[in-house]
């Protein structure tokens, strides 16, 4: 189960049960133990994120689904201790529309963010986005990735262009992947074969590059593989999270650089 999901829904049923423990159990107001309630839960969030910092996005989005139950619950409390003073029915379109109307707009940051991590799948990919007009493939997640295309200054940007002729010119027929299917949190055996214009092996080349996360730096994964054989380079690459990563390969021999991109799913471990 992604875990998004897992946190929010989890988070979210504990507030759920803490709130009702304290309203209907221990007696106390409802909006007093709806404030205690978010309070609680926002304090035991950041304290987890703080250890395993998941990315601003996905700690921005807990808190404001925790403060949104948390208030909502406070509204809803409220309304039914006045209701029951008065005498009348607890239920009112009011406080259900605005329970009704939160609920989708977290339910979507939710979805949202799953699938800016993630993207959408091969199948709703093809089912939901047209085939772009100029060939290549569609991506439907939110690359994010910092920049490493040398774009910032115009004299790098000249120089990498330079290169990308140089590296076309070459002629290095590069194969790329992984030996078994990545998994998140477990180790891999991630592969690259070099060979020339006339498919001559490569040797003593340095092959090194970065998986990267899509809008968090911080998650990226250096690598470097060793020789095995003739022109092959292999390495054990734990990539930490399920979804959609971005690679670039570096493959560099005396004063030739060979720089490729690509991008790589990695299934869940519970998946």
């Amino acid at each position: 189960m992604n875990n998004l999901v897992l946190t929010l829904t989890g988070g979210a049923g504990l507030m759920l049960v803490v709130f009702h423990l304290l309203w209907r159990v221990a007696r106390v107001n409802g909006r007093f133990a709806a404030g205690l309630t978010t309070l609680a839960a926002l304090a035991a969030y950041l304290g987890w994120a703080v250890v395993r910092w998941p990315g601003a996005d996905v700690v921005a989005i807990h808190v404001a689904v925790f403060a949104v139950l948390g208030y909502v619950l406070g509204i809803v409390a409220g309304q039914r201790e006045r209701q029951r003073r008065e005498g009348r029915r607890w239920f009112h379109w009011g406080p259900a529309a605005l329970v009704a109307f939160f609920l989708v707009v977290l339910a979507a940051d939710a979805l949202f963010v799953m699938v800016a991590q993630q993207g959408l799948g091969p199948e709703w990919t093809r089912r939901l986005l047209p085939e772009p007009r100029s060939g290549g493939r569609v991506q439907s997640f939110f690359p994010g990735t910092v920049a490493r295309d040398y774009q910032k200054r115009e004299a790098e940007y000249n120089a990498y262009l330079a290169r990308v002729r140089e590296q076309q010119a070459r002629g290095w027929r590069v194969r790329k992947g992984w030996l078994d299917r990545p998994v998140a949190g477990r180790p891999g055996d991630f592969q690259v074969e070099v060979r020339d214009r006339e498919g001559r092996p490569v040797y003593g080349a340095r092959v090194h590059g970065t998986f990267m996360w899509p809008a968090d730096k911080r998650r990226d994964v250096d690598f470097t593989l060793e020789p095995v054989g003739p022109g092959l380079y292999r390495g054990v690459i734990t990539l930490p999270r399920p979804g959609r990563w971005e690679l670039l390969l570096l493959i560099e021999k005396d004063d030739a650089v060979h720089e490729i991109k690509a991008r790589t799913r990695v299934a869940d471990a519970g998946g």
